[in-house]
């Protein structure tokens, strides 16, 4: 008896709570997950230019930003809109403007982006992360329903 586990979330390398990570403390996990797409377009947007649905970001001063190709119909939670960063050129990038069925918008006016740059959703770009758990937290939910909100249609690649 006892001698058999389920890994669960501890499959993607994720903690179920603070608590339970606190008691197996012998314990180490190892990230197993990472989502990442692409920049498809770039647009210089002047400043109070409204951005996304409802025009719920206006730009305060001229604004670059990239448009990426993922959006709550792939799992970005539409509750993380203006809250979310991303990762370009190992640096974070604010999600602006409402997260879209299809895409989102990201501030990149600080970066020298180009078309085909890649975007990490979750993972580790350089010495840079976003995780589930910060997700989670943008979206007033759990690293749980991140995970498992990942629209299973998306390609998958096996990194061993």
């Amino acid at each position: 008896q006892l001698d058999v586990c389920r890994i669960g979330l501890g499959l993607y390398g994720l903690w179920p709570s603070n608590e339970t990570k606190a008691i197996a403390k012998k314990v180490t996990l190892k990230r197993g997950l990472s989502w990442k797409t692409k920049v498809v377009d770039i647009k210089e947007l002047p400043k109070n230019h409204g951005i996304g649905y409802d025009v719920s970001f206006i730009t305060d001063k001229p604004t670059k930003v990239a448009v990426v190709p993922v959006g709550y119909y792939d799992g970005i939670p539409r509750s993380a809109t203006n809250k979310a960063w991303m990762l370009i050129q190992g640096q974070k990038v604010p999600l602006r403007g409402k997260v879209m069925m299809n895409m989102c918008v990201l501030d990149v006016t600080a970066l020298h982006v180009k078309i085909g740059d890649e975007v990490v959703i979750i993972g580790t770009q350089g010495k840079t992360s976003v995780t589930a758990e910060e997700w989670a937290e943008w979206s007033k939910t759990i690293n749980y329903e991140i995970v498992t909100k990942i629209n299973p249609l998306l390609p998958r690649k096996l990194v061993k």
